[in-house]
């Protein structure tokens, strides 16, 4: 029987499952588009970035070696990290298809949010639903 994880004696798996997403997919997608354009909301990017990595590697960490989290604790962090995943693929589709600019300048953000993207998916495997 897989164990359940108590989340008082991990506080950060609570603080990424139930810290408010300040972020809906759209809102995600936008902030990408803006970023990639002339360096614009280029600081709220670059936060949002490190925010991120800075969860899913304490997540990983959290996780790491551990059978299960509760259903619910699961769920949202699924749900967190499936948002993740979703909207930086829809934001490389559209991007690349639609935008001028896509072949000069966007490199860097396209790969900072190819690794955040990966980073997702990889603790998605941590986390049994």
């Amino acid at each position: 029987m897989n164990s359940i994880i108590n989340l008082q004696s991990t506080p950060q798996l609570a603080q990424v499952a139930f810290k408010k997403a300040s972020y809906t997919e759209r809102d995600l997608i936008g902030l990408f588009h803006k970023s990639a354009h002339k360096g614009a909301d280029e600081t709220v990017f670059n936060s949002w970035v490190r925010d991120t990595e800075k969860r899913i590697y304490s997540l990983q960490s959290g996780l790491y070696g551990r059978s299960s989290v509760c259903s619910t604790v699961s769920l949202s962090i699924a749900s967190m990290l499936n948002m993740y995943v979703n909207a930086i693929t829809r934001f490389e589709q559209q991007f690349m298809m639609s935008c001028p600019c896509a072949t000069n300048g966007a490199g860097p953000i396209l790969n900072r949010l190819k690794k955040v993207s990966q980073s997702a998916q990889v603790a998605l495997l941590y986390v049994e639903v």
